[in-house]
């Protein structure tokens, strides 16, 4: 007698990773100390219209989305939220 099972036997554990590995601005990089981002770009540069290249955790979301054209002009918070749901981190 064979049995044969095609179900998951444990429920798929949600990554509770929200982290952002990476953030560059063109060709510059920034530097990320715990949840503080910073950035060096050159002068005259356009603050108001800035696109991200940001890597995040494995499944976690970013909001708002620093692809999209980004106004710098003020400080800005980026929660990066992890495939559970629940575990958040806030960069600035």
């Amino acid at each position: 007698l064979f049995l044969f099972s095609c179900g998951k036997d444990k429920e798929e554990k949600k990554s509770d990773k929200a982290d952002i590995l990476s953030w560059k601005v063109g060709d510059k990089a920034a530097t990320i100390s715990g949840k503080d981002i910073t950035i060096t770009l050159a002068d005259g540069t356009d603050i108001k219209t800035i696109k991200s290249d940001v890597k995040i955790s494995d499944k976690a979301s970013i909001s708002p989305d620093p692809a999209r054209k980004t106004d710098f002009t003020s400080p800005l918070t980026f929660p990066v939220t992890a495939k559970d749901g629940t575990t958040t981190k806030k960069y600035k």
